[in-house]
């Protein structure tokens, strides 16, 4: 990482404190997670959901991230429920995808932000601000955020993966 990019993640850093994550708000709600070998299983992850009954990424598509490259609406008739809550899709075709393997299109942290999991806070995750790396989609709380995140993110995300176990329970 560059110094001037080091620099510009210290300085988000110190912005994001304890107290301005608290002042965000977030509803957790059941999900299902994976096992060792990627399989689905029940593990009681935190999802964030803007509130209860709204679906999972804000009713984006999680399966359009990784087949189009880009974040897509998803649209209620093809909806789905999956480890208690809502997940919508833009095509049939992506609804039957997930549900074969949703473990593989879920967002990493339960949807919360990549750079907060990695600072050992839960805050939500903008679908607008995602990143698919090495295979995981990953959600950040805005584009600056998100900037600050890819400037060293295998580092944020082995931060997070240790905070992630702890922070969700």
């Amino acid at each position: 990482m560059s110094n001037t990019a080091s620099k510009a993640a210290a300085a988000l850093a110190a912005l994001l404190t304890a107290s301005t994550f608290a002042a965000i708000g977030l509803l957790a709600v059941n999900a299902v997670g994976t096992d060792e070998n990627g399989t689905a299983s029940a593990n009681n992850i935190k999802f964030y959901a803007a509130q209860e009954g709204a679906p999972a990424a804000e009713g984006y598509d999680v399966v359009a991230y990784f087949s189009e490259s880009r974040a897509v609406k998803g649209l209620p008739e093809y909806e789905t429920e999956w480890g208690g809550i809502v997940w919508r899709f833009s095509t049939p075709e992506n609804r039957a995808a997930f549900l074969e393997t949703p473990a593989k299109y879920v967002p990493q942290y339960g949807g919360h932000c990549a750079f907060g999991a990695a600072g050992n806070y839960l805050v939500r995750g903008d679908p607008l601000a995602w990143t698919v790396r090495e295979d995981k989609l990953y959600l950040n709380y805005n584009y600056n955020i998100r900037t600050a995140w890819l400037a060293d993110a295998a580092a944020l995300i082995q931060k997070a993966d240790a905070n992630w176990p702890k922070l969700n329970t």
